[in-house]
């Protein structure tokens, strides 16, 4: 597709030097500020100038997500496939990501079905468009007009092969589709993956967040790295507020924020994506402190400095076996992350 001619300014218009690129920088910080209104503005005002940007147009589409303006997002990213902007599917993938937020299971079964009709899905990709579109397929059938209306009704329970799912993209998308949907007509497919000692860990979580999201109040049963817990989703912690990884940041923020901040941000990275992973299990040894010191170290490992361990030992003031235990233990689950 050719793509628009660029806007054309008045001979009489001096405009600063690279002003679009100013605009957009600023427009991305406040969108990872989440002062989304005015990233909003100041990325339209980029794109005004250079209205055929891949980084202006996708951080504008983010800013409409991000805010809720759904409708904005959609029209934009439809209109940046239509004309050609940026890599073609890193925008289906994000237009779909919209469809899925909008509940818009049709449109998502026909923008997938004119991709394969036209023959332009890659290899490595066909296989991710044909469970998403079987999945969709199976959601727009089974979808009534409210959800509301749907807790009422006897929905068909549609045999779904959650084990398919293994690209962290896909998990996402059904992950939202599901949220959207009545989640108690998969409770059969759900339980027997969340029980299982197969599975992604990462995807289970997820799922249970579907499940908290729409007050499923039963008691079900979480395996994940050979432990089981029973849990009533409706009454779950949420995600980022685990007990665990608060105690553990609130430890690790008194030893090392105002020494080391930049340290301290790798540590809070590396406690979400454990954290996440491992909800809704709780850490094995009750000893937040033990805990902080083995992700001090194992933040520290990162950036080439091992040698500290003596040094971090010293500053919690805890035994070297214990730390030895959490860290080895860390590493495990980073292993898994590395390969997922």
């Amino acid at each position: 597709m050719k793509k628009r001619e660029r806007i054309k300014k008045e001979d009489n218009v001096i405009l600063f030097p690279d002003l679009d690129k100013r605009l957009l920088e600023k427009g991305l910080d406040r969108l990872k500020q989440k002062k989304y209104r005015e990233a909003i503005e100041l990325l339209q005002s980029a794109r005004y100038l250079d209205p055929d940007s891949e980084e202006v147009n996708v951080g504008l589409v983010l800013a409409y997500f991000e805010s809720g303006n759904l409708t904005e997002a959609n029209q934009l990213a439809k209109e940046m496939l239509q004309i050609g902007i940026g890599e073609y599917f890193k925008i289906v993938d994000m237009y779909i990501m919209i469809l899925v937020q909008q509940h818009k299971h049709d449109e998502i079964v026909m923008t997938i079905e004119a991709l394969l009709e036209e023959k332009q899905v890659p290899t490595d990709k066909l296989d991710h468009f044909m469970k998403l579109l079987q999945f969709s397929r199976k959601m727009a059938d089974s979808a009534p007009e409210s959800f509301e209306n749907e807790r009422q009704q006897q929905v068909e329970n549609v045999e779904l092969d959650l084990y398919s799912y293994t690209d962290p993209g896909e998990q996402v998308q059904i992950a939202g589709q599901l949220s959207h949907s009545n989640v108690r007509a998969y409770m059969t497919e759900l339980t027997e993956f969340l029980s299982s000692e197969k599975g992604d860990p990462f995807f289970k979580t997820m799922l249970l967040n579907v499940l908290k999201e729409q007050d499923y109040e039963k008691e079900i049963l979480v395996e994940k790295f050979a432990r089981q817990v029973l849990c009533t989703p409706d009454q779950l912690f949420d995600v980022h507020e685990h007990p665990d990884l608060l105690a553990i940041t609130d430890r690790v923020r008194g030893v090392v924020e105002n020494e080391n901040p930049i340290l301290f941000e790798s540590i809070k990275q590396l406690l979400d994506r454990y954290f996440f992973l491992l909800y809704p299990l709780r850490i094995e040894a009750g000893k937040p402190v033990v805990w902080a010191a083995a992700f001090h170290y194992t933040a520290s490992a990162y950036f080439g400095q091992e040698n500290d361990f003596d040094q971090i030992i010293d500053l919690y003031h805890v035994e070297e076996t214990e730390v030895t235990t959490a860290a080895d233990l860390i590493g495990k689950i980073e292993e898994i992350l590395a390969h997922n």
